[in-house]
């Protein structure tokens, strides 16, 4: 949300059920990846080590949630990188 400082500001600008799908997306986030610290960055809630972001939360202007998974400007594919999805959501 324009203007989110923290993560309340952002969660206190949301519709109800935004919310709650935003937290839930944020539960996995910090279940998945309990090293990462979360923030809020180009006004949405990310998650990074250190300066390196790796997931990005964020609500475009039609109420669309989308999830970035950051690998880079240049993505590289590591030896042995996969993501396993059985239910083909990745």
């Amino acid at each position: 949300m324009p203007g989110a400082r923290t993560i309340d500001d952002f969660r206190r600008n949301l519709a109800p059920d935004q919310r709650e799908t935003v937290d839930r997306l944020r539960a996995l986030a910090a279940d998945a990846a309990p090293n990462l610290a979360e923030r809020i960055k180009w006004n949405a809630p990310s998650f990074a080590k250190g300066d390196t972001d790796r997931i990005t939360l964020g609500i475009d202007k039609s109420g669309i949630i989308r999830v970035v998974l950051h690998r880079g400007a240049t993505a590289k594919t590591p030896p042995g990188f996969a993501f396993e999805g059985p239910a083909d959501l990745v």
